[in-house]
């Protein structure tokens, strides 16, 4: 809603059109389930950059450590490395699997197949 609460403080002229997340887009095009229950049985959705930029604080880091769910983190790259360690600092397995997807459906789009934290 950030976006669209942008477009409105520029006067300009706004539809919300019903779409897909963009985690449920990468998840499809790598052919990966978000809640795989032999993995996780549930899915958390997080931003890896929030509003006043500090990552380290924007969460109790611990809790989603232990949730054993599928934790999607929008706009994480930049913080990417802070979150692996401070997750695996909390007990995440370093083999727990990983995939990125940055500026997805647009152009510039990029995914990376899994690996590990």
């Amino acid at each position: 809603m950030e976006e669209l609460e942008a477009a409105k403080s520029l006067g300009a002229e706004t539809k919300i059109i019903p779409g897909i997340t963009s985690a449920a887009t990468l998840s499809a095009k790598v052919q990966t389930a978000l809640t795989d229950r032999r993995r996780a049985s549930g899915v958390v959705f997080i931003t890896g950059h929030p509003h006043d930029g500090n990552v380290e604080k924007a969460y109790n880091w611990q809790a989603l450590a232990s949730l054993e769910l599928t934790i999607v983190i929008y706009m994480g790259v930049k913080n990417a490395q802070f979150i692996a360690e401070t997750l695996i600092g909390y007990g995440t397995s370093g083999n727990t699997p990983v995939v990125i997807g940055e500026k997805m459906e647009s152009p510039d789009e990029k995914t990376s197949q899994m690996f590990t934290l």
